[in-house]
């Protein structure tokens, strides 16, 4: 496509016009915004190293396409249980995974029960002749796991004790005569 940014040309070039490089470098690569709809588009999406998953699906189909695939968009809606989506956004309660899909606009269907979460999503289809997923391929460049980490200790990282401080001077009062 003429109308393609040089840069995103330039990209599925560097990752040898490969479906599997292509995806991995858009799921490794890629931070997830979780906000409904497209916002950056697939450079924006690139230069920024974050998008939202229409974002990244986008993203994806260019690069794709570019590289000689018959790619496309797929939207619909996902089920996914409670571990799944704590993994996906890094959070532990039903509540705080409610309101990150609710202010960024995502549709949701919480049931409390069974897969508890239906949200309104898109992913990537992509034909490949002579695959092993008989030509037909999904792929949801956007679905990473969070991976969590303990937090730093500054105190030891930087050496610091509590006694490495001086003693606190109390607070003066100042009172006119």
């Amino acid at each position: 496509n003429a109308n393609r940014p040089v840069e995103l040309k330039e990209l599925a070039r560097a990752l040898r016009n490969d479906v599997d490089l292509i995806y991995e470098y858009v799921h490794d690569n890629i931070r997830t915004t979780f906000m409904y709809g497209l916002q950056k588009g697939a450079l924006g999406a690139m230069i920024d190293q974050s998008g939202t998953p229409f974002d990244q699906a986008h993203l994806m189909v260019e690069l794709l396409r570019e590289s000689g695939y018959s790619a496309r968009y797929k939207a619909g809606t996902i089920q996914l249980d409670a571990a799944e989506v704590n993994a996906w956004l890094g959070v532990s309660n039903s509540t705080a995974a409610q309101a990150i899909f609710r202010d960024g606009g995502i549709p949701l269907d919480y049931n409390g029960s069974g897969p508890l979460y239906t949200i309104a999503h898109v992913w990537v289809e992509v034909t490949i002749p002579g695959s092993t997923c008989n030509a037909t391929c999904w792929f949801d460049p956007s679905y990473k796991a969070h991976t969590f980490t303990s937090p730093l200790n500054l105190e030891s990282l930087m050496g610091w004790a509590p006694t490495s401080f001086p003693p606190r001077i109390p607070a003066v009062s100042w009172c006119s005569p």
